[in-house]
């Protein structure tokens, strides 16, 4: 290459020599490089490099040789490309050769498969050949064949090789097309490297101008932005002042409407007020002609009941004279009649079953309201005759009195039709040929109407005086039936019985008859009384009795005893349940069989009536009857048994003699007798055994009753003998206490029952014991019994065992007979007898015994008189108690409370808020009967005569107790002889029909004195105290032990600590007590004097107190626990941190505090109460917890306690079991203190009051409140407490309420709850209350805030509820003023602090705010700076560019001229210009001895019109942009001419000439500028879209701009729906704008229409079962789907009807 540019360099400064040595000796020279083996193509290379450099240095030397590296490049290229058309045609032609010969292949190839299928169908003619001739012919053809075959093989052997040869002749032709692809980018790259250079020069010019209108733009919108910001406040301002304006008016229309309100409200007040004067003026006037007529009823019941006297009187006179000679009297003239028999006959009756259908009528006849008469019914006729009946004259009201007659049409729906009536007389009737036409008031204005019918009398005789059996008659037996009752289960029977009601109470009932729809019942006696009289209302209700105890009501009907005795009754049952229903025809027809009187009393009144002395003989008999032919009994079962064994033993010795006669030898004669003695001696031995066994078992049993005997007596000696004194024998009071063992079991193979024990001496119950649960072996409680109630000492008592069921049905487990002679003696046992089981059972022996513990006779009962009773024992009982839920029964209790006790007495007027006693829950019971509950005299004050209300209440599944009814009763009347109460329910007494609630009875009471009650307070307080000293022993004890045994220092010490803390607060709680006692001591002196110096007292002064009472008075508990041992459940090393839980029925009655890792926690001392733990023996769960601070609590154990136990000596002991039965630790209860309230003398100064919040409302959207309370009084703060940081449900600390300042009990205090905030607190709501309100059971008060009253939805602003109120005693003034002062100063001092804070929090907002304010300048000041820098730096580097742009133009125009210049002399005769579209523009230039092409291509497009574009060097032209002639070259587009530099881009300004040109508009730009006007923008994004698009909606999207409107997801070419300009996907379409589903009201894509409503698929379900629907399977009914099952459970009735109303809309259509 050197010495190519030593050459070049050595030409060029050769004056003179011609340009033709020069090159000849330059392609010498290339001859020459090139033979030496340097690449043409490089030297190419390196020649051009040297140009360019030469051209960058600015060395004008070798410009001159430009035409001769253009001639030698295109000379090179010339013979580049013949040599490669060469070697392409020699390619071609082998190519050619090469598919002529794979054609002559597959010619070959095709040829064999012609002889293959040839070959083929030879072998199938050789198959068919028969004969061998044929064969031979085959064979040969089948050998020629396979010589075909193999060179067919052959063939496809060669076309195999030349297929790979011409493969692999396509990779080389691949490969070249290959290289000479890689040259022609090489090319274009240098093309586009040229390009870019001038676009770069371009772009940083561009990019100067768009700083520049960057930095305008940006000014221009810092000032739009300042003027949008001052224009969004302007429009603020204007929003708040319309936002003002609007809630100015919403104020003043809100006061507008609140003054209307206010006025109408005023208006209605006095409205009200002049209607409630007008109704009390009206009840008043009411209550006078109520009491006139109570008065005048009275008068005329007197009135009557004298004149039924004398005509009874009368009657009897009569009934004496006459002589009957049958049942129905003798004939007498009319004015003598007693009874008047007649035969009624109807004519041309109306039909009332159609047209064509004639009627049932009966006729009734009418007095008042009092049916005198019922016929029977005739079927299907217009003239019936009926039967003879007869009619009283005195109950018709005379011969001339009138009464009504009707007709009627009989239909089995028991809707009758009313055919017609008569008013006649008992007179008129007896008149011969008279007719009397009936009338109907509904027809009476028809104008071609006469009567319904005639009534004619066919018969009459009048009768003296008949025996009237009704008249004498206590009670009647009557058998019924009924027919065609309904089904309460569709594929089942009914098992229905009657019961009959009197104003609502029930007095008789019937059987049960199984599986029948028109059952029988045995005979059923109604008496007289219960049932009203002969003429009261019995109400029969028809049951449908179920196994689960909840009866369907079939139906009901009503009726009199006297109606009863008409000819052939029936009645119609009716459900009321059913009776609006549109195909209801009645639910049967019941029948009267026979009914008859009887003149003897019934039980009802036997029970009421006082027992005479013949009748208690004739009890007397029949039970010592009963008794000894029980022990006939006993003594022929033993005479049995003994016959038995005798049998035996003779049957034993006529074998031992046979054997003996049959013996051979003296061996088997003495192997027999020595059997013969063995039986005897085992005999004896059985026997003597028994005998030592009954006698240890005699003796045990008499010294466990001994023992259990002096323990009796030494707790009555203790409780101060509240029975009186025991004597040995003869007693008249027995108390005795009994035990069950191996009972049978009534709750399945594995399950235990529940025995109580029940004492009957004939039917008459004398003791019910209370209920064992869960054992076989039950021992009852101790008992007594009066030896004269029992009947003596030698009457036989009914002993029965039952087992309790919460259902009610207990079942029987067994009876016995004992005699209290019998219980007396301790070896005795009593084997309980079921008779079903012995009956079903071969080797039944008994069911259980019963044996007695204890056995002590008393001189007689000790007797206390009543106003020197203590307390009262009361056992009470009660009987059909309403069912709080429909088919359930109730599980009821008794609370007992009085009203509180003053100075005065008892206050009347109070609504008893104290609770003094409270019995056990019965379990599914509406008779239950209560264990003996404990009244106190003191409770009411000493006063017998003190109400005491009665609560009966019934407590349901989720521990919520409904009230069944209450009654008020007196300590005096339940001493009473049979005392009883009526249970009502006030919420119910307003109801018309209410009859009450139930009945409560006493069955016993028992006095006990005021030295028993405090001898046993006594005993139970030194028990207590001697269990908690024990207990504190062994806690010493304990820790002493663990001290000794401590492994570390640490632990010793820790141990020691724990035991002088212990004592520690031992001392403190002995040091309160005793200023307790002190206090009350002085409290009781200071009482004392004020009593004796005669000082009045206020009812203020009396307030109950809470004090330690006895276990049956208690009401609340608290306990002391601690745990021990207890499991460990965070890791080997680590320990547990417990806490209980105590459930009730699954509710939370009590949480403790958490101790922090522990084994043995101590948990604070805590209080349950026993309303909510409902009873002493109610069970509760105790839950033992290690707590976690994730909040997943591992739990420890559980167990199961009652109040009874844990209130029992201490220390109690309770062991933690697992959920899996394992042992996880003891919980001991270390102490226990039975509390209640008592109504002491306690003097009150003020209370403090301990609240909390629910549910607060909050002053801000996303922020909690800081609650606090003010209480004020007349606009004086009485108190405040401290805000609760974060909290809707607050709990503030205690606060001191002052008596005096409230304005004493009844004084108005004002409760406001604040949110707390330093710039002011907003009020959350508030109540106003009394200090009385406070002291009620649980208070709670809802917080309401007057500014949000009025708003729609407002509920309130939260509700404050009463923790705790604790009574003070009176302060002096001094006291007072000093805490007063203290709390004044306090509340300065706290507020001064707030405002410290607030100063701090303010001044640390301020230095946050100025040191942000100053970073934000500072970085707005480094960003201009480098803004600056780099505009600085941008306009620096793009002077530079633009100077070197500049001078490079120049250079290049310069060398352009002086080339132009040179050429222009000898080229210009030969220039010519050729432009073709398409096709490369050639400049030929001819010179002597020399010819070189220059060729330039000018690129066409197909997206727009291509211009026509080419050079000229024309003699003139005028250039179309500048105007001026072109002298030089000319581009030539469209017919107009430019000069090269003229023809620039309309955009960019690059030059076109020789490049893409694209006119658009008339402007001429290059292909990137006008790609800008091509391309449309994305309608989704708004930019240009590159690549794919989608049109849609008449615009164009990116694929992945054009989405679902709602979801927001592409299409990707899926179908699309498309709304108001907006495109949808099918599912959200078909939601927004598709038919809603029937079920949620939500759109419904593909779904299911029913009956022109639409359905998910899921939604679209059977109304009966809810299970899901599939096509073709459901029917209609009622325009609503249902499955083929449930369609057929419907009623029949009903499908028919829907059915036929199809049918009609079907004809209607």
């Amino acid at each position: 290459m050197v010495e190519l540019k030593n050459l070049v360099n050595t030409v060029a400064k050769k004056e003179g020599e011609e340009l033709d040595e020069v090159c000849k000796k330059l392609m010498t020279k290339l001859d020459t490089t090139k033979n030496g083996g340097l690449n043409f193509n490089e030297f190419l290379k390196g020649y051009e490099k040297m140009l360019a450099q030469a051209a960058a240095e600015g060395d004008d030397s070798l410009a001159q040789l430009d035409v001769l590296h253009v001639a030698v490049k295109d000379d090179s290229a010339e013979k580049a490309a013949k040599e490669k058309a060469q070697r392409e045609k020699e390619e071609a032609d082998r190519l050619a050769r090469e598919t002529e010969e794979a054609d002559r292949l597959a010619r070959e190839k095709e040829e064999a498969d012609r002889l293959a299928k040839e070959k083929a169908e030879a072998d199938r003619l050789a198959k068919e050949a028969a004969d061998k001739a044929e064969a031979d012919r085959l064979a040969r053809e089948k050998e020629e064949a396979d010589r075909l075959a193999r060179e067919k093989a052959e063939a496809d052997r060669l076309a195999k090789e030349a297929a790979d040869k011409a493969a692999r002749e396509k990779e080389e032709a691949d490969r070249l097309a290959r290289e000479k692809e890689e040259a022609d980018r090489l090319a274009r790259e240098k093309e586009e490297a040229d390009r870019l250079a001038r676009e770069k020069a371009e772009a940083d010019r561009l990019a100067k101008e768009a700083a520049d209108k960057a930095a305008r733009e940006k000014e221009e919108a810092d000032r739009l932005a300042r003027e949008k910001e001052e224009a969004d406040r302007l429009a603020r301002e204007k929003e708040e002042a319309d936002r003002l304006a609007r809630e100015k008016a919403e104020a003043d229309r809100l006061a507008k409407e609140a003054a209307d309100k206010a006025a109408r409200e005023k208006e209605e007040a006095d409205r009200l007020a002049r209607e409630k004067a007008e109704a009390d003026r009206l009840a008043k006037e009411a209550a006078d002609k109520a009491e006139a007529e109570r008065l005048a009823r009275e008068k005329e019941e007197a009135d009557r009941l004298a004149k039924e006297r004398e005509e009874l009187e009368r009657l009897q006179r009569e009934r004496e004279e006459y002589e009957r000679p049958t049942a129905e009297g003798k004939e007498v003239p009319l004015d003598q009649a007693h009874v008047i028999k007649l035969v009624l006959k109807g004519k041309k009756l109306d039909r009332k079953d159609g047209p064509f259908q004639k009627s049932d009528p009966y006729l009734i006849l009418k007095k008042a309201d009092d049916e005198l008469y019922h016929s029977e019914v005739k079927k299907q006729t217009l003239t019936p005759q009926w039967d003879e009946f007869g009619l009283d004259v005195e109950e018709c009201g005379g011969l001339d009195s009138p009464f009504i007659l009707e007709c009627w049409d009989w239909d089995n729906d028991g809707k009758h039709d009313f055919i017609g009536s008569v008013e006649v007389k008992l007179r008129d009737l007896c008149q011969p040929d008279k007719v009397f036409p009936l009338y109907n008031k509904k027809k009476a204005g028809r104008p071609l109407y006469k009567n319904s019918g005639k009534i004619s009398v066919l018969s009459r005789k009048f009768l003296a005086f008949l025996k009237k059996e009704d008249d004498t008659a206590e009670s009647f037996t009557v058998s019924f039936r009924a027919r065609n009752l309904d089904k309460s289960e569709r594929f089942e029977k009914s098992d229905p019985f009657l019961v009959f009601r009197h104003k609502g109470v029930a007095f008789a009932k019937t059987e049960p008859v199984k599986d029948s729809q028109n059952p029988k019942w045995e005979p059923v006696e109604l008496g007289v009384k219960p049932a009203g009289g002969l003429t009261g209302d019995i109400t029969c209700e028809c049951w449908n009795r179920d196994s689960k105890g909840k009866n369907d009501l079939i139906g009901e009907t009503k009726f009199s005893l006297r109606g009863l005795r008409k000819k052939s009754p029936q009645f119609p049952l009716i459900n009321k349940n059913k009776v609006n229903k549109l195909l209801y025809r009645g639910s049967g027809i019941l029948y009267v069989d026979a009914i008859t009187p009887n003149q003897w009393a019934t039980l009802e009144d036997v029970t009421d009536a006082p027992e005479t002395e013949e009748e208690r003989k004739a009890r007397e008999e029949q039970e010592a009857l009963t008794a000894s032919k029980q022990k006939l009994i006993n003594k022929r079962n033993k005479a049995e048994k003994k016959e038995q064994d005798k049998e035996a033993r003779k049957k034993a010795a006529e074998k031992d003699a046979q054997d003996l006669a049959a013996a051979k030898s003296d061996a088997d004669r003495k192997a027999i007798e020595k059997r013969k003695a063995d039986r005897e001696e085992a005999e004896r031995k059985e026997e003597e055994k028994s005998a030592a066994k009954r006698k240890a078992a005699s003796d045990k049993a008499a010294k466990d009753r001994e023992e259990a005997n002096n323990a009796a007596s030494e707790k009555d000696k203790r409780e101060g003998n509240p029975h009186g004194e025991e004597v040995k024998a003869d007693g008249k009071y027995v108390r005795l206490q009994l035990r069950g063992r191996g009972l049978d079991r009534k709750d399945g193979p594995f399950m235990k029952s529940d025995p109580y024990l029940v004492i009957k001496q004939g039917p008459v119950e004398l003791f019910k014991s209370e209920v064992k649960k869960r054992t076989l072996d039950p021992v009852w409680d101790e008992f007594g019994l009066d030896v004269e109630s029992c009947g003596g000492s030698e009457v036989p008592l009914r002993l029965e065992v039952h087992d309790f069921d919460n259902h009610g049905n207990h079942d029987f487990i067994g009876f016995a007979y004992a005699s209290l002679k019998d219980l007396a003696d301790p070896t005795k046992e009593f084997r309980l007898r079921n008779e079903k089981r012995a009956a079903s059972r071969a080797f039944y022996k008994h069911s259980g015994k019963i044996t007695v513990l204890t056995y002590r006779s008393f001189g007689a009962q000790k007797q206390i008189p009543l106003e020197d009773a203590a307390g009262f024992l009361v056992r009470f009982r009660a009987k059909n108690l309403d069912k709080n839920v429909l088919f359930e029964k109730s599980d009821p209790f008794l609370m007992f409370k009085v009203n509180p006790v003053t100075p005065q007495g008892v206050k009347s007027n109070a609504d008893y808020p104290y609770i003094v006693a409270k019995t056990e829950q019965v379990k599914d019971d509406q008779n239950p009967s209560w264990q003996p509950v404990e009244l106190y005299k003191r409770s009411v004050g000493g006063n017998l005569d003190a109400e005491i209300k009665v609560q009966c209440w019934n407590l349901d599944k989720k521990g919520n107790s409904d009230l069944i009814g209450e009654a008020l009763v007196t300590l005096r009347s339940l001493n009473g002889k049979s005392p009883q109460y009526a249970l009502v329910n006030p919420a119910k007494a307003g109801n018309t029909l209410y009859r009450g609630s139930g009945l409560l009875f006493v069955d016993s009471v028992e006095l006990r004195s005021k030295e028993a009650l405090e001898a046993a307070e006594k005993a139970q307080e030194d028990r207590r105290k001697e269990a908690e000293r024990l207990e504190k022993e062994r806690h010493e004890a304990d820790l002493l032990e663990a001290e000794k045994n401590a492994k570390t220092k640490e632990e010793a010490a820790r141990l020691a600590a724990e035991r002088k803390a212990e004592a520690e607060k031992e001392a403190k709680e002995a040091e309160e007590k005793k200023a307790e006692e002190e206090k009350a001591a002085k409290e009781k002196a200071q009482e004392a004097a004020r009593a004796k110096s005669g000082a009045p007292v206020s009812e203020e002064d009396y307030k109950p107190v809470i004090k330690e009472v006895p276990l049956q008075e208690a009401q609340h508990f608290r306990l002391r626990m601690r745990g021990k041992k207890l499991d460990r459940k965070d890791g080997l090393l680590g320990k547990s941190d417990p806490f209980l839980i105590f459930k009730r029925g699954g509710n939370e009655l009590f949480k403790t505090e958490i101790k922090k890792q522990t084994l043995d926690p101590v948990w604070d001392e805590f209080a349950l109460d026993l309303v909510h733990c409902g009873s002493l023996d109610e069970q509760l769960l105790i839950e033992c917890w290690d707590w976690d601070d994730d909040g997943t609590n591992d739990h420890i154990g559980n167990v199961n306690v009652t109040l009874r136990q844990l209130a029992g000596p201490s220390p109690v002991k309770l062991q933690l079991l697992t959920v899996k039965g394992k042992k996880s630790g003891k919980l001991l209860v270390n102490a226990c203190k039975n509390l209640a309230l008592v109504n002491e003398k306690k003097a009150v100064g003020s209370y403090t009051v301990k609240l909390r919040g629910k549910n607060l409302d909050k002053s801000e959207l996303f922020e909690k409140s800081d609650p606090f309370l003010t209480f004020r009084a007349g606009g004086v703060l009485l108190g405040q407490t401290s805000h609760v940081k974060n909290s809707q449900n607050p709990k503030w600390e205690p606060v001191e309420l002052f008596l005096k300042e409230a304005g004493g009990y009844d004084g108005d205090i004002l409760v406001e709850c604040w949110n707390y905030d330093f710039k002011g607190s907003d009020l959350i709501g508030e109540a106003t209350l009394t200090l009385r309100d406070l002291n009620k059971k649980s208070p709670q008060f809802a917080l309401l805030n007057p500014a949000k009253v009025n708003k729609n939805f407002y509920n309130g602003s939260g509700l404050l509820f009463v923790d705790s109120i604790v009574a003070n005693p009176p302060k002096s003034e001094a006291q007072i003023a000093a805490e007063r002062e203290a709390a004044q100063k306090e509340a300065a001092l706290r507020e001064e602090q707030e405002r410290v804070l607030r100063e701090k929090i303010e001044a640390a907002r301020r230095a946050e705010a100025e040191k942000a304010a100053a970073i934000r300048l500072e970085e707005e000041k480094r960003e201009r700076e480098v803004a600056e820098q780099q505009r600085k730096e941008r306009e620096k580097e793009e002077e530079e560019r633009r100077a070197k742009l500049e001078a490079e133009r120049a250079a290049e125009r310069a060398a352009e001229a002086s080339r132009l210049e040179s050429e222009a002399a000898t080229l210009a005769a030969q220039t010519k210009t050729t432009v073709v579209e398409g096709t490369p523009a050639t400049v030929t230039t001819k010179t002597e001895g020399f010819t070189a092409e220059s060729t330039e291509t000018t690129t066409t497009t197909s997206v727009v019109s291509t211009p026509k574009s080419s050079v000229e060097l024309p003699d003139s032209d005028i250039c179309a942009k500048c105007k001026i002639l072109i002298t030089g070259a000319a581009v030539i587009i469209n017919n107009q001419k430019f000069h090269a530099e003229h023809f620039n881009c309309k955009d960019c300004n690059v030059a076109l000439a020789g490049r893409n040109c694209h006119d658009w508009e008339g402007n001429y730009y290059c292909w990137e500028c006008y790609q800008k006007y091509l391309r449309d923008p994305c309608a989704g994004c708004g930019k240009l879209i590159d690549g794919r698009q989608v049109t849609a909606l008449g615009k164009v999207w990116h694929p992945e701009h054009f989405v679902c409107t709602i979801c927001k997801a592409p299409f990707s070419g899926s179908s699309f729906k498309q709304k108001d300009g907006k495109a949808y996907c099918d599912v959200h379409f078909a939601r927004e704008f598709g038919p809603k589903c029937g079920v949620c009201q939500k759109g419904v894509g593909s779904g299911i229409t029913f009956n022109g409503i639409a359905f998910h698929k899921e939604h679209f379900k059977c109304q009966g079962c809810l299970q899901d629907l599939k096509s073709g399977k459901l029917t209609d009914f009622k325009d609503k789907p249902y499955c083929n099952s449930c369609y057929d459970k419907l009623p029949k009735d009903e499908r028919k009807a829907e059915e036929k109303r199809k049918k009609e809309l079907g004809r209607k259509k």
